[in-house]
């Protein structure tokens, strides 16, 4: 795939870089039209407070967030650490949250 070569456009992809990551940071996918919801696989956020708020935020919409992986990663909401993180191989910490058993 063009993303991953070893130069695209002005970024040239160290072997630093993680594997799993596009050469440009920038780079984007383009889906044609809305993503269902059955593809999604999970739903991240930089908090455990703010996972508490988006899965209550579901909840009061009726939409149902059973199946969900939950993932607390500040990391993926810091710019420049992100950034520093792929571009030097280091995974970007993820911590996994629980909705409540009791439904509250």
């Amino acid at each position: 795939m063009a993303c991953f070569q070893h130069k695209v456009g002005s970024w040239e992809r160290r072997n630093t870089h993680h594997p799993r990551v596009p050469t440009d940071l920038q780079a984007e996918v383009l889906i044609p039209g809305p993503i269902e919801l059955s593809y999604l696989q999970g739903i991240v956020v930089p908090s455990a407070e703010d996972a508490q708020n988006e899965w209550g935020r579901l909840r009061l919409l009726g939409v149902s967030s059973n199946g969900y992986r939950w993932v607390v990663a500040p990391g993926f909401f810091r710019k420049l650490e992100l950034s520093s993180r792929l571009r030097f191989g280091r995974d970007v910490s993820e911590t996994i949250w629980q909705p409540p058993q009791d439904g509250t």
